[in-house]
């Protein structure tokens, strides 16, 4: 009795021991990233170095529906927008916040479940180059809110009616959604089956889902009013005051109203730049790929349906095919990755050996990701490199 007692003991301690360490993972985590997103402090661009900040303004309320304008025009009908009048100000604060629930959906879930074996898994996690750490630099986009969604569906959603309506919500955010979608259906799938086996209803659930939530990227991409440039930007202008005419970018015309094909036209530009470039390129793309074919590699499945699992955890970099920011395709297919181990993990237990999380561990030291320069893989340290070298 008295050693049962002790080996209980010794397990609570345990417990408690590996709680300690995500707490402080989780804390040093969420302070990098708003550590990054404050750089401002430190760049010569100051406060317009969180880039665009149309989406938080754009409403339907103004013309009728229009890509990618859901978001703000929740914000526009709560007046949340208007509570902070300088929208560069409002921007970085709900920016702040937006980090912030995201690192406490991974936290409260790996806390409660204790998903891996070995502190590496989550440091691997909380100290990723993409996800909590490089949402702190990717701002000037809706990249972070799509990333809530996926949080929430990997983690925590076995309905679907629940992912319809997220995926709905997503693609309401932004159309490019329609990339991590898969990923999502297939994790919601394996929570809902305990794994992976075919079963009749789940599939048919599954393409019914499929069929409706490309009906709804149909309508997003090709429903929205035409709005003539000079008057919609004079509608912006007049919303985002100080933060109007800063860049060629700064009303969010393009993203909203460009078709299909000059969006194909830029994102191949894009695409032919990543050759030359590859000595920038390389390391993120390894790290998105690494995590890709571990998950499919190590879960407890046929080939075909780890076949399934890599193409479904690579496919946002294919989003440089219609938009031309690299790194945050990269960035996205790694969160999916992270996202889908954490998942997986709670279920087959820890299915990825502790060799692998030590070599994902590598790419820590080069956090966080870059954006839409090619030729800025890791920002935060190209910037102290430069700062010191110019000093």
């Amino acid at each position: 009795m008295k050693d049962n007692a002790w080996k209980n003991k010794s397990f609570i301690l345990r417990l408690d021991g590996i709680s300690v360490k995500i707490t402080i993972l989780f804390a040093l985590s969420l302070a990098g990233s708003l550590i990054f997103l404050n750089r401002w402090v430190v760049t010569d661009l100051g406060f317009h170095s969180f880039g665009r900040v149309w989406q938080y303004y754009v409403s339907y309320f103004d013309y009728g529906f229009v890509r990618r304008a859901f978001f703000g025009t929740v914000l526009d009908v709560t007046g949340l927008n208007k509570a902070i009048s300088n929208p560069y100000f409002f921007s970085y604060a709900l920016y702040s916040i937006k980090i912030i629930i995201l690192s406490l959906i991974v936290f409260i879930y790996v806390i409660k479940n204790k998903v891996f074996t070995n502190v590496y898994g989550y440091i691997v996690v909380f100290f990723s180059p993409a996800f909590i750490l490089q949402a702190g630099y990717l701002t000037g986009n809706q990249d972070l809110e799509l990333t809530i969604i996926l949080a929430i569906v990997f983690l925590y959603v076995r309905s679907w009616s629940v992912l319809l309506f997220l995926s709905i919500v997503g693609l309401l955010i932004h159309e490019l959604y329609i990339f991590s979608f898969p990923a999502a259906l297939l994790s919601v799938y394996i929570k809902r089956n305990k794994g992976f086996d075919i079963v009749s209803r789940e599939v048919v659930s599954s393409i019914v889902i499929c069929l409706i939530v490309l009906a709804v990227l149909m309508l997003t991409a090709f429903a929205g009013v035409n709005v003539p440039k000079e008057e919609f930007e004079a509608t912006m202008a007049q919303k985002m005051g100080v933060a109007a005419y800063n860049h060629s970018l700064w009303s969010g015309y393009f993203e909203v109203f460009s078709s299909v094909d000059s969006n194909l036209n830029t994102g191949v530009n894009a695409l032919l730049q990543i050759p030359e470039k590859i000595k920038y390129t390389i390391i993120p793309i390894l790290y998105a790929l690494l995590w890709a074919l571990s998950n499919s590699y190590y879960s407890q499945v046929d080939l075909w349906k780890k076949t399934l699992i890599l193409l479904a955890l690579i496919l946002p970099i294919s989003a440089i095919f219609v938009a031309s920011d690299f790194y945050r395709w990269v960035g996205m297919s790694a969160n999916l990755s992270i996202l889908y181990a954490i998942s997986y993990s709670s279920i087959k237990e820890a299915f990825i050996p502790k060799k692998v999380f030590v070599v994902l561990f590598l790419f820590s030291f080069v956090a966080p990701f870059g954006s839409a320069n090619l030729e800025r893989p890791f920002p935060a340290h190209q910037l102290i490199i430069e700062k010191a070298f110019n000093h």
